[in-house]
């Protein structure tokens, strides 16, 4: 499964679950605020080692 985010500069980049570090894709929910390492994938840019923040981007 890959997820889009968007980024700051609001291009969409993607990570699989397998990339969310812990405490895991599965406590992530919409608007979490995450780190990642963008890489160039096989269908464009991704997000590799994403690590929640903890917190939420302002609305």
């Amino acid at each position: 499964m890959r997820v889009p985010r968007k980024r700051a500069d609001g291009r969409e980049i993607y990570f699989h679950r397998n990339s969310v570090q812990e405490p895991g894709f599965d406590s992530l929910e919409v608007g979490a605020r995450v780190r990642f390492v963008e890489e160039q994938g096989e269908k464009g840019p991704q997000a590799s080692r994403v690590t929640p923040l903890g917190e939420h981007a302002p609305e």
